[in-house]
Protein backbone atom coordinates (compact mmCIF):
# COMPACT_ATOMS: atom_id res chain seq x y z
CA UNK A 1 0.00 0.00 0.00
CA UNK A 2 1.68 3.13 -1.16
CA UNK A 3 0.78 6.76 -1.65
CA UNK A 4 1.41 8.73 -4.79
CA UNK A 5 2.91 12.15 -3.97
CA UNK A 6 1.68 12.78 -0.46
CA UNK A 7 -1.54 11.76 1.22
CA UNK A 8 -3.54 11.06 -1.92
CA UNK A 9 -4.77 7.47 -1.73
CA UNK A 10 -6.92 5.74 -4.27
CA UNK A 11 -8.41 2.38 -5.01
CA UNK A 12 -8.41 -0.31 -2.38
CA UNK A 13 -6.43 1.73 0.17
CA UNK A 14 -9.15 4.35 0.45
CA UNK A 15 -12.18 2.12 -0.11
CA UNK A 16 -10.95 -0.50 2.39
CA UNK A 17 -10.09 2.24 4.89
CA UNK A 18 -13.53 3.86 4.58
CA UNK A 19 -15.45 0.58 4.82
CA UNK A 20 -13.45 -0.54 7.85
CA UNK A 21 -13.90 2.92 9.43
CA UNK A 22 -17.67 2.73 8.97
CA UNK A 23 -17.89 -0.77 10.43
CA UNK A 24 -15.62 0.17 13.34
CA UNK A 25 -17.59 3.30 14.19
CA UNK A 26 -21.00 1.65 13.93
CA UNK A 27 -19.84 -1.68 15.48
CA UNK A 28 -22.75 -3.64 13.96
CA UNK A 29 -23.99 -2.45 10.59
CA UNK A 30 -26.12 -4.15 7.97
CA UNK A 31 -24.95 -4.61 4.41
CA UNK A 32 -27.76 -2.37 3.12
CA UNK A 33 -26.78 0.39 5.55
CA UNK A 34 -23.12 0.03 4.57
CA UNK A 35 -23.99 0.28 0.87
CA UNK A 36 -26.07 3.42 1.40
CA UNK A 37 -23.55 5.13 3.70
CA UNK A 38 -20.78 4.49 1.16
CA UNK A 39 -23.09 5.79 -1.58
CA UNK A 40 -23.59 9.06 0.28
CA UNK A 41 -19.89 9.36 1.14
CA UNK A 42 -19.04 9.09 -2.55
CA UNK A 43 -21.96 10.89 -4.17
CA UNK A 44 -22.80 13.61 -1.62
CA UNK A 45 -19.52 14.08 0.21
CA UNK A 46 -17.21 13.63 -2.78
CA UNK A 47 -14.96 10.95 -1.29
CA UNK A 48 -13.45 9.21 -4.34
CA UNK A 49 -14.21 5.58 -3.50
CA UNK A 50 -14.39 4.56 -7.15
CA UNK A 51 -17.61 2.58 -6.86
CA UNK A 52 -20.22 2.32 -9.60
CA UNK A 53 -23.72 2.39 -8.17
CA UNK A 54 -26.73 1.06 -10.05
CA UNK A 55 -30.37 0.94 -9.02
CA UNK A 56 -31.13 -2.30 -7.24
CA UNK A 57 -33.97 -3.73 -5.17
CA UNK A 58 -32.88 -1.79 -2.05
CA UNK A 59 -31.73 1.36 -3.84
CA UNK A 60 -28.29 2.26 -5.22
CA UNK A 61 -25.99 -0.76 -5.02
CA UNK A 62 -22.35 -1.34 -5.91
CA UNK A 63 -21.11 -4.81 -6.76
CA UNK A 64 -17.53 -3.54 -6.29
CA UNK A 65 -18.35 -2.47 -2.73
CA UNK A 66 -19.80 -5.92 -2.00
CA UNK A 67 -16.59 -7.46 -3.38
CA UNK A 68 -14.46 -5.16 -1.20
CA UNK A 69 -16.48 -6.19 1.84
CA UNK A 70 -15.81 -9.84 0.99
CA UNK A 71 -12.07 -9.08 0.66
CA UNK A 72 -12.08 -7.34 4.05
CA UNK A 73 -13.78 -10.40 5.51
CA UNK A 74 -11.28 -12.79 3.94
CA UNK A 75 -8.37 -10.67 5.22
CA UNK A 76 -9.82 -10.88 8.74
CA UNK A 77 -10.76 -7.22 9.20
CA UNK A 78 -14.54 -7.68 9.44
CA UNK A 79 -17.03 -10.43 10.10
CA UNK A 80 -20.22 -10.83 8.07
CA UNK A 81 -22.94 -13.03 9.57
CA UNK A 82 -26.57 -13.54 8.54
CA UNK A 83 -29.14 -12.21 10.95
CA UNK A 84 -30.69 -14.96 13.05
CA UNK A 85 -34.15 -13.85 11.92
CA UNK A 86 -33.15 -14.74 8.37
CA UNK A 87 -33.31 -11.17 7.10
CA UNK A 88 -30.16 -9.19 6.45
CA UNK A 89 -26.59 -9.38 7.70
CA UNK A 90 -24.49 -8.10 10.57
CA UNK A 91 -21.10 -6.65 9.67
CA UNK A 92 -18.82 -6.22 12.68
CA UNK A 93 -15.14 -5.27 13.10
CA UNK A 94 -12.63 -8.02 13.89
CA UNK A 95 -9.28 -6.25 13.94
CA UNK A 96 -7.56 -2.89 13.94
CA UNK A 97 -7.15 -1.13 10.60
CA UNK A 98 -3.98 -1.35 8.53
CA UNK A 99 -1.42 1.26 9.54
CA UNK A 100 -1.66 3.19 6.25
CA UNK A 101 -5.43 3.47 6.34
CA UNK A 102 -5.33 6.36 8.82
CA UNK A 103 -3.31 8.34 6.27
CA UNK A 104 -5.83 7.48 3.55
CA UNK A 105 -8.69 8.72 5.75
CA UNK A 106 -7.01 11.89 7.03
CA UNK A 107 -8.12 14.19 4.18
CA UNK A 108 -11.74 13.09 4.64
CA UNK A 109 -12.16 13.18 8.43
CA UNK A 110 -14.69 16.00 8.42
CA UNK A 111 -16.84 14.37 5.72
CA UNK A 112 -16.77 11.02 7.53
CA UNK A 113 -17.73 12.61 10.84
CA UNK A 114 -20.51 14.65 9.25
CA UNK A 115 -21.94 11.63 7.44
CA UNK A 116 -21.95 9.50 10.59
CA UNK A 117 -23.58 12.32 12.56
CA UNK A 118 -26.32 12.81 9.96
CA UNK A 119 -26.88 9.27 8.69
CA UNK A 120 -25.14 6.79 10.99
CA UNK A 121 -28.14 6.07 13.21
CA UNK A 122 -30.76 5.84 10.47
CA UNK A 123 -32.47 2.48 9.85
CA UNK A 124 -31.82 0.64 6.60
CA UNK A 125 -35.27 1.39 5.14
CA UNK A 126 -34.79 5.15 5.55
CA UNK A 127 -31.27 5.05 4.08
CA UNK A 128 -32.72 3.01 1.20
CA UNK A 129 -35.35 5.60 0.38
CA UNK A 130 -33.02 8.57 0.88
CA UNK A 131 -30.29 7.06 -1.31
CA UNK A 132 -32.89 6.30 -3.98
CA UNK A 133 -34.15 9.89 -3.82
CA UNK A 134 -30.59 11.17 -4.19
CA UNK A 135 -29.87 8.76 -7.05
CA UNK A 136 -33.00 9.81 -8.96
CA UNK A 137 -32.32 13.51 -8.28
CA UNK A 138 -28.84 13.16 -9.78
CA UNK A 139 -30.05 11.05 -12.71
CA UNK A 140 -32.94 13.34 -13.68
CA UNK A 141 -31.34 16.76 -13.45
CA UNK A 142 -33.75 19.61 -12.96
CA UNK A 143 -36.60 17.37 -11.80
CA UNK A 144 -38.98 19.04 -9.40
CA UNK A 145 -39.52 17.65 -5.91
CA UNK A 146 -42.89 16.28 -7.05
CA UNK A 147 -41.34 14.57 -10.10
CA UNK A 148 -38.66 12.95 -7.93
CA UNK A 149 -41.32 11.68 -5.51
CA UNK A 150 -43.34 10.23 -8.41
CA UNK A 151 -40.29 8.49 -9.94
CA UNK A 152 -39.13 7.11 -6.60
CA UNK A 153 -42.63 5.87 -5.80
CA UNK A 154 -42.63 4.08 -9.18
CA UNK A 155 -39.35 2.40 -8.25
CA UNK A 156 -40.34 1.75 -4.64
CA UNK A 157 -44.13 1.35 -4.45
CA UNK A 158 -43.80 -0.09 -0.93
CA UNK A 159 -43.17 3.50 0.26
CA UNK A 160 -46.05 5.98 0.33
CA UNK A 161 -45.57 9.19 -1.67
CA UNK A 162 -45.94 11.19 1.58
CA UNK A 163 -43.08 9.21 3.17
CA UNK A 164 -40.92 9.76 0.10
CA UNK A 165 -41.65 13.50 0.13
CA UNK A 166 -40.79 13.66 3.84
CA UNK A 167 -37.52 11.77 3.30
CA UNK A 168 -36.66 14.11 0.41
CA UNK A 169 -37.28 17.12 2.64
CA UNK A 170 -35.02 15.62 5.32
CA UNK A 171 -32.24 15.17 2.75
CA UNK A 172 -32.72 18.75 1.61
CA UNK A 173 -32.50 20.01 5.20
CA UNK A 174 -29.33 17.97 5.77
CA UNK A 175 -27.78 19.51 2.66
CA UNK A 176 -27.31 16.12 1.00
CA UNK A 177 -29.09 16.61 -2.29
CA UNK A 178 -26.22 18.49 -3.88
CA UNK A 179 -23.02 16.70 -4.82
CA UNK A 180 -20.08 18.18 -2.95
CA UNK A 181 -16.61 18.32 -4.50
CA UNK A 182 -13.91 16.04 -3.13
CA UNK A 183 -11.75 17.66 -0.48
CA UNK A 184 -8.37 16.66 0.67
Amino acid sequence: MNAQSGPQFAGEDLSFAVLHWLVSHLQDVGKIQLQKLAYFLQESYGIPLGYTFRMHHYGPYSRELDNDLLKLRLMGFVDVQPDTSGYGFHVTPLSEPEAGWANALAPYESQLGDAIAKLGNLPAYLLEIQATIHYVSQLVEGASAEEVVTIVHGLKPKFLPESIAEAREQLQQLGLLETQPARG
